[in-house]
């Protein structure tokens, strides 16, 4: 009977001890457990950046292309082929040159035929003017003897016929005086023709462009051909950017523009607006598509894009620019001097926070995230968030004017002290 108890003791004791031993098994697991969490724990590191007080101006984005300020196109009055071509692209040209020649073979044969006929015509006339003084030297001894002999000799008819004929001889002479005065126009408008087959330049400049080569027919039949297109000067330009709607309002006359173009990189560019379109100046939807049909225009029209064109007149005393160039301009729209402001990317900063720990100033859970907003959907107050006492604390502040890069703040409630946040970083 008692090995019956001690056994049934023994059993109880094994078992107690087993207990005991899972108990202090788990609470070594847990413990390290806990010690791996504790020197594995991952902490939040803010970016912060003080604001600076600094010259801040909101710009408007367009692009362009540079054109000579005044330009001048060269054609032909007349057609024909072109004998010779003096002149190329890039070349300078002085008032008067001669830099190209029609073929003037025709023109002179022209000349010539007018000249032939002119001549002809006035000896048509010199033998008119003849015949008037034979009529007229009849006419009058008609009229003599029938004056003298009282009506009887010679008879009326006889009278009136030499009259007539006198009168018709005159107005001959008339005839032949209008046809000397048309040809002799017809004449000198031939001459003009040779005249005008030597193309001159009209002004001081430089060849721009050139559309014809030696050997080549020109018609000038229906309207003047464009042969060359002379700069006068290229130490002016202009530059006509292309502002879309959206920003054309902020844009006035007399505003900054800095503008640059790919030859010269680094390179940057002065000079004001000098001139504000009122007509939109480009559209995706052409004007044949407006007239197709209802359908297929309302379509175009909801995807046109407005834009207006812009003038800026720049002085090229280096001759770095050249017409046609390609241009990236920013057009400041306004500028504020010595101006509190901070990193536009603190505006897009918001952490999410789960729970909060106050004496020790660690924030639980994830690391705080970006909340995606652009700058559009920001007004003139905005939430930014700050570290105090080493705290994340999230203020309301006023906003001015915007860069794209740099925000301005106009409320007190910070200053260059203020530590801003911008993200984080965990480690």
């Amino acid at each position: 009977m008692n090995e019956v108890y001690n056994n049934i003791k023994q059993q109880k004791r094994n078992k107690l001890k087993l207990i005991i031993t899972i108990i202090i098994a788990i609470i070594i697991a847990l413990a390290g457990i806990l010690a791996w969490f504790m020197l594995n724990r991952k902490e939040d590191i803010y970016i912060t950046q003080n604001p600076i007080i600094q010259d801040i101006s909101q710009d408007v984005s367009a692009t362009g292309t540079l054109s000579p300020t005044d330009t001048v196109e060269v054609g032909s009055q007349i057609s024909g082929t072109l004998l010779e071509v003096l002149v190329d692209v890039n070349d300078e040209v002085k008032k008067g040159q001669t830099i190209a020649i029609i073929d003037p073979e025709k023109l002179n044969q022209s000349v010539d035929n007018f000249i032939a006929q002119l001549q002809s015509a006035k000896a048509e006339l010199y033998s008119a003017e003849v015949q008037l003084e034979n009529k007229q030297w009849n006419y009058e001894n008609y009229l003599e003897l029938y004056n003298k002999t009282n009506g009887k000799s010679p008879s009326k008819m006889q009278l009136k016929t030499s009259e007539l004929e006198y009168k018709s001889a005159k107005a001959d002479i008339e005839i032949k005086k209008a046809a000397i005065k048309q040809l002799e126009t017809s004449l000198n408008s031939a001459k003009i023709d040779v005249k005008n087959s030597i193309i001159t330049s009209p002004t001081n400049g430089i060849i721009l462009s050139r559309n014809i080569e030696p050997g080549q027919t020109v018609a000038a039949s229906f309207s003047t051909p464009t042969l060359f297109t002379i700069a006068k000067d290229l130490s002016k330009m202009k530059l006509i950017s292309n502002v879309l709607e959206a920003d054309i309002g902020k844009v006035k006359v007399g505003q900054d523009v800095i503008f640059s173009v790919d030859s010269y990189p680094n390179e940057e560019f002065n000079a004001k607006v000098a001139k504000v379109n009122y007509a939109d100046s480009s559209s995706t939807s052409s004007s044949s598509s407006s007239s197709s049909s209802s359908g297929s225009s309302s379509n175009s029209n909801s995807t046109n894009i407005v834009s207006y064109e812009v003038t800026t007149y720049i002085n090229n005393d280096k001759l770095l620019l050249r017409p046609g160039m390609s241009a990236t301009a920013t057009i400041k729209t306004e500028v504020q001097k010595n101006a509190l402001t901070i990193p536009y990317q603190a505006l897009l900063f918001k952490p999410i926070k789960d729970t909060k720990k106050e004496s020790s100033g660690f924030i639980m859970g994830g690391p705080p995230k970006r909340e995606k907003k652009s700058y559009s959907e920001i007004g003139s107050t905005g939430k930014i968030w700050i570290l105090q006492d080493g705290i994340p604390k999230e203020i309301e502040v006023e906003i001015g004017i915007s860069n794209g890069r740099n925000v301005q703040i106009l409320s007190n409630n910070i200053n260059t002290n203020t530590q801003v946040i911008l993200q984080t970083q965990t480690k």
